[in-house]
């Protein structure tokens, strides 16, 4: 999924979920419940996106997801102070972020 404004859903702005995969990339996405929300065992990559103003996570990784992030800018959330959401017990890899986010 590449090259796209994923703006203003009802729920997460990007779904992945039983055992998904894939490249997300380069898209702009705000205004979502979450930006994208990883669960069921998938294992995304997510690269160079701009999450910004969703309402509650910019990345949500739950129930045995997984994914490398790496070079997305993950900015202000409205009503959650995290940016990004990870179950207990999961690692997700982080390679880059914006300068001053950790």
């Amino acid at each position: 999924l590449r090259h796209n404004r994923i703006y203003r859903g009802k729920s997460d702005g990007i779904y992945i979920w039983d055992n998904g995969l894939g490249v997300i990339e380069d898209n702009d996405i705000f205004g979502n419940v979450h930006g994208i929300e990883v669960e069921k065992n998938s294992n995304p990559i997510l690269q160079r996106n701009m999450i910004h103003d969703n309402k509650q996570f910019g990345v949500r990784i739950q129930d045995s997801g997984r994914g490398i992030l790496e070079a997305n800018e993950i900015l202000y959330v409205f009503s959650w102070p995290d940016l990004i959401s990870v179950s207990f017990g999961y690692r997700v890899p982080v390679a880059s972020m914006s300068p001053g986010l950790s």
